[in-house]
């Protein structure tokens, strides 16, 4: 790859990790504010002999937690959290989208599309929102049947602290899959839009590049034939590349250049990437095996 892309690329993934964590940081400070809450909550249920009892305070709490831990979450700050974080995506979209074209040597007006990342802002804003409203509802099912049941008390409390342990990763990987769309939307904005338009796809190569990047890493494709792939998760394939959490993109190929006549010849665009995804695999291998040796399969 030349090396102006690896620095770009570089610079790009830095900025990118930088923000995923920094997120993630964000967002664990919510969540822990949203777990004493529900242990705070779970002390006022009645208890008998260690068990959860079904009386009509209980069943009373148990409907009221929603509404109490969304009272939490707008205190912690959560919807400014998304918010704050989806602006900062649309800066880094305006930079990736500017270093692509810098490299590509794409002439255009417009380095990438304001309307079409607001747009996409507002869709995943609203996405982002809605995750803790459908885990209150879990929690406040759980809650009420934890009563109904006369579960012990320290087993439903492990239980409901586990759904919010789990909406962390669920959360991070819509925001983490957002930012890199973002990123992808911007590079896509800066060509002519063409069935025959070229890109080369871009990105780390080891042993966590699911098997559909794998197969793709370091070769050209038109944006018909990118159109007309499948990543098995997500549609668009030339925005969502390999779909959850893809650290991958589409780089642009400039008109007259090297690596236009790879398009869709299922070549690599440097020797190098051969030997990288030989070792990949290899990786994967190993990292398959390892599972299976764990779960004594």
């Amino acid at each position: 790859m030349p090396n102006p892309i690896r620095r770009e690329h570089a610079k790009l993934n830095a900025a990118i990790d930088a923000l995923v964590n920094q997120f993630a940081l964000d967002l664990a400070d919510v969540w822990g504010q949203m777990r004493r809450r529900i242990v705070q909550l779970t002390a006022q249920l009645t208890v008998e002999r260690g068990r959860v009892v079904s009386t009509q305070v209980n069943l009373g709490l148990a409907r009221r937690v929603a509404q109490e831990l969304q009272g939490v979450l707008e205190e912690a700050g959560y919807g400014t959290l998304i918010a704050d974080a989806l602006a900062e995506m649309g800066e880094l979209a305006r930079f990736q989208g500017l270093g692509q074209t810098r490299v590509a040597r794409v002439q255009r007006e417009a380095a990438w599309s304001a309307e079409t990342l607001d747009a996409f802002h507002d869709l995943k804003l609203r996405e982002l929102l809605e995750v803790p409203d459908a885990v209150l509802r879990r929690v406040e099912q759980t809650l009420l049947r934890g009563i109904v049941g006369a579960q012990d008390r320290a087993e439903l409390l492990n239980e409901l602290v586990e759904q919010l342990e789990l909406t962390l990763p669920q959360v991070r990987t819509i925001y983490d899959t957002a930012l890199s769309e973002f990123s992808r939307i911007a590079v896509v904005s800066t060509t002519p839009g063409r069935p025959e338009d070229a890109f080369l796809y871009e990105g780390p190569i080891d042993g966590l590049t699911r098997p559909f990047c794998l197969e793709r890493v370091g070769k050209v494709y038109s944006r018909a034939a990118i159109d007309a792939m499948d990543n098995g998760q997500l549609d668009n394939t030339l925005i969502t590349a390999g779909g959850y959490n893809c650290r991958h993109t589409w780089v642009p190929v400039a008109e007259g250049s090297e690596l236009a006549p790879l398009a869709d010849q299922d070549t690599y665009a440097g020797e190098w990437y051969a030997a990288d995804v030989a070792e990949a695999e290899a990786a994967r291998a190993r990292l398959k095996a390892a599972r299976r040796k764990a779960r004594g399969t």
